[in-house]
Order: structure tokens, then sequence, then C-alpha cells
């Protein structure tokens, strides 16, 4: 049981805001750019830094997905390669 599932799950389903939001904070992190503006009242600067998070945990997502995507290909692809290159040896000995 994952603990993030707390923050993603609402009434027995899942939010998908709050589930992108979730897994793509941590991979969106390097990519925040919190602008704090330093005229601006308390909840403007607080407003402003929930925008940021929010804009960094979806671009986040699309990081993640993509990774999972990369992941996949490299989980075939290499599986693949190696036979190629092995029967490629065979077919240069004969």
């Amino acid at each position: 049981m994952e603990i993030g599932q707390y923050f993603f799950i609402v009434d027995g389903t899942v939010d998908w805001f709050r589930l992108v939001l979730v897994y793509g904070i941590r991979v969106g992190i390097p990519h925040m750019v919190i602008v704090i503006p330093g005229i601006w009242d308390i909840s403007g600067t607080v407003g402003m830094v929930a925008f940021c998070v929010i804009i960094g945990g979806l671009f986040g997502a699309v990081i993640a997905a993509w990774l999972g995507i990369r992941a996949i290909f490299y989980l075939v692809a290499f599986p693949v390669s190696c036979v190629v290159r092995r029967m490629g040896r065979k077919a240069g000995k004969v």
C-alpha cells in the first residue's frame, strides 16, 4: 500500500488530477520555477507558489510518461538486439 494513494483517492475513486500531481511532482521538482514576487501580499505569493507547483507537477507527469515509454522501448529493444547480434555472429562463422 503506497502512502501517495491517500492524496489521490477521493471517496473510493481515483482523482486523476491529484494522481498526476502526486507522480508528476517527483519528476518535475528540478523543472519547477518558483516565482516569489516581492511586492505582492501573502495570499498572492502563496497562490503563485501553488501555481508553480501545479505546473511543475504537470510537466513532471509528461516527463514521467516519456521516461516510462522509453523504458518499455529499451526493455523490448535490448533482447531483440542481442538476438540479432547472436544470429549475425552465427551467420558470419558458417
